[in-house]
This record gives C-alpha cells, structure tokens and sequence, in this order.
C-alpha cells in the first residue's frame, strides 16, 4: 500500500510505501516532515543518485512526493539510468498511477484528466498539431459509437476542421434531423447534459481500455434511463476499474450490489462506507426503492418542523417590514 498522510490544514506531513524487498514484505519508505530521511538500499542502487534523491526530498517534500520527484526526474533526465538504478516495484506504481482518469466538477472549477482527451485539452474546439489528426478521427470514432444510438435526433458527430500550414483548427458538429431536415448545429449549442456525456464518454473508453477512472457525479444533467444504458452496455467490455459517486438512485437496480456502496453520515458529522453486499438483497428486490425507504440508511433526513420555523419567521419580517 502507499499511504499520504495530511494535518487538519492539508499539509502533507507522512509519505508511506509498503510493498515487497526483495522476497519479503516491509516498508519501502516512510518519510515524515522534520524527520531525517532515510530509504531502504533496494530503494536506489546507485549512491549518487540517492544522495541527489534524499537532497531533493529535503529541498521539495510536502510541496511534492517522494514518487512526484522520482516521476519528475524520469521525464527530464536521464530516463533509462534512472529506471535503471529505481526499484521496478516503484517505477511500476508511478506508471500505473499516471493511467488513472478522473472528472471533477464543481460551480468554479472542472478538471478531466483522460488520455482520450485531445492533448487533455478541450474536447469540443481547439487547435492541434497536423499530426494529431489520427486521434481527432480517433475521438470522432467513438463519439459516433454512442451518441447517434443515444440521442434519436443525431445523425451523426464530426469535427469541422481548418488546416492551416502545420496545426488544424477543430470543432465538433452535431448533425441533427429538425422539422424532417438534417441541420448542423455546433456543439456549444447543445444542452448542458449533452455536453457533458461527451467529456464523461472519453474516461469510460479508458475503463474499457484497462484504466482506473473516477468519476465525481456521472449522472449529472444526464437522464437517468441514458446514463444507465450506457454503464449497462459497457460493463462487461471493462478491463480497468469504473468508480463513481452518483445521487442516481435508479442505477443500483442496473449495477450488481456488490458494486454499490452507500456513504452514510451520522448527526455528529461520523462518516462510514459500505457495500450493499452486507444486507442479503434478494435478485427480486427493488434494491433503489429499499434504499428511498431507508433500509440502508444513507438517506437525508430533512428537519420539516425547522423548515416550517423558518418559513413563518420570514413571513413575519416581511409583515413587520412591510407595516
């Protein structure tokens, strides 16, 4: 396991692998702020180099990791010495965290981290290199996969490109049947669940592909019968892992129980995690309507009588206002 350690402020103060030395199990690294640094020999089997390693951890750790140092030092030096003289273990763990995908968005600020995403850039306009016109295919490829059979109004998704000496300007066009007749309507113009199934699409291809994606609210501004065809038609083609947070109480009927799990937090602010698996669901079970019930907890709780409270106050300053 790697473990990351952070006070009340967010500031990391431990940085822990444990993982296999040579044919035993123990602790690779543990480094913690304001203690001296010390790594196993099976670490770094070239002694400059983990004197260079142990200063730049004294220069950079907290700002960055062991693992971000060592990740950054393979791309801008001397990659095969470096790989060469680095444990595989902790070579193979940094790769395969850099093929984890993720989507997060907020009301100030969205991050996708895909490697479907064109130069993890803007899915939907931009610029590019004449030479990236094989993945442009490649993203129009797999959006033609989904939205047509999604949205019974699409004809068909393309990019409209503009070459111009060595870069290509680029915008996604739906072709759509309005009023009987097909009409090219630029993307920006679609709905806000529209465009956002087309940033998810892209991360789900990962999954298929053998990524661990995470995404933060899936169903978000998609209808609920669209995003559970879409997890339903691609489940079993998953060579990666799929997780997601979802307020979409219709998809634990379409998702076995072994993969849902409920997040459950108490009056006292107490958070606890666990798998449907643990209730003995039968397969007849309306698992989504157990769960609105409050069989699994889970669920919020409104205060009726304190809404009720507040409604009349407000009424009665705006009467008092109002006299």
């Amino acid at each position: 396991y790697y473990q990351l350690t952070f006070s009340e402020h967010n500031e990391l103060i431990e940085e822990k692998m444990y993982h296999t030395i040579k044919k035993n199990r123990g602790i690779l690294f543990d480094i913690k702020k304001g203690k001296i640094v010390t790594l196993k020999s099976e670490i770094i089997k070239n002694s400059r180099l983990e004197r260079e390693i142990i200063n730049m951890i004294n220069r950079y750790w907290g700002q960055h990791t062991l693992l971000a140092i060592i990740s950054n030092e393979v791309k801008n030096n001397n990659s095969e010495f470096i790989k060469g003289n680095i444990k595989n273990n902790i070579l193979a763990f940094i790769d395969n965290v850099a093929k984890m995908s993720f989507y997060q968005h907020s009301l100030s600020s969205e991050i996708i981290v895909s490697s479907q995403h064109i130069q993890g850039t803007n899915i939907e306009q931009g610029t590019v290199p004449l030479s990236w016109e094989p993945h442009l295919d490649m993203i129009e490829n797999i959006l033609n996969t989904f939205i047509p059979s999604s949205y019974s109004d699409v004809l068909k998704v393309f990019y409209k490109k503009d070459k111009n000496n060595k870069l290509i300007q680029y915008k996604l066009i739906f072709r759509k049947r309005i009023g009987g007749k097909p009409t090219d309507i630029p993307v920006k113009l679609e709905s806000g669940g529209t465009r956002r199934l087309i940033k998810v699409l892209p991360l789900l291809i990962d999954a298929i592909k053998g990524h661990i994606v995470i995404i933060d609210e899936i169903d978000n501004g998609i209808h609920d019968l669209l995003i559970s065809q879409i997890l339903k038609s691609i489940s079993e083609t998953i060579k990666g892992q799929l997780i997601f947070t979802t307020h979409n109480t219709q998809l634990m009927n379409s998702i076995s129980n072994s993969n849902v799990f409920i997040l459950n937090t108490d009056r006292n602010g107490t958070k606890e995690i666990y798998s449907l698996d643990e209730f003995g669901i039968r397969s007849t079970n309306n698992t989504s309507k157990m769960y609105l019930g409050g069989k699994f907890d889970g669920v919020p709780y409104p205060d009726n009588e304190g809404m009720r409270v507040m409604m009349e106050d407000f009424a009665q300053h705006e009467k008092t206002t109002k006299d």
